[in-house]
């Protein structure tokens, strides 16, 4: 609607329009066991998150976009969930010392020397208990 026609609408009937659009807001309000104060609250953190929302749908729409459905979205935070919270046995981790591998840079000098055990290579451990899991 252009700002020309805005303008020509009568002020009766934009003062209905108003009491006609907060009886809605109270109405919905109540629907969800909300005040205007509350609702002032969540529309200030809303805003404050709502550039952090867009830039995650971007990216899940992208991930997903064959099936980008609340079902497909559920199936993935699920399982990501349980596999992020599932404490591991093993984890991956440098096995140093060894006699193949990849050359470990921390060793140079005593394969300078001669010394045979200057390779690492990926293994699995288990770890430390109280130590934090690292991804």
């Amino acid at each position: 609607m252009s700002n020309k026609l805005k303008e020509d609408v009568p002020d009766s009937v934009q003062a209905q329009a108003r009491l006609m659009a907060r009886k809605e807001l109270e109405a919905r309000l109540a629907e969800l066991n909300m005040t205007s104060a509350g609702a002032d609250s969540y529309g200030a953190l809303l805003a404050a998150v709502q550039a952090h929302i867009a830039q995650l749908r971007d990216l899940l729409e992208r991930a997903f976009l064959p099936c980008f459905s609340s079902v497909c979205i559920s199936i993935f935070i699920d399982v990501n969930t349980t596999t992020d919270l599932a404490t591991r046995e093993e984890e991956r981790v440098w096995v140093k010392r060894q006699t193949d591998g990849e050359l470990d840079d921390t060793r140079l000098t005593e394969g300078l020397t001669g010394e045979a055990t200057v390779y690492k290579r990926r293994g699995m451990a288990k770890p430390e208990p109280g130590r934090p899991q690292v991804k």
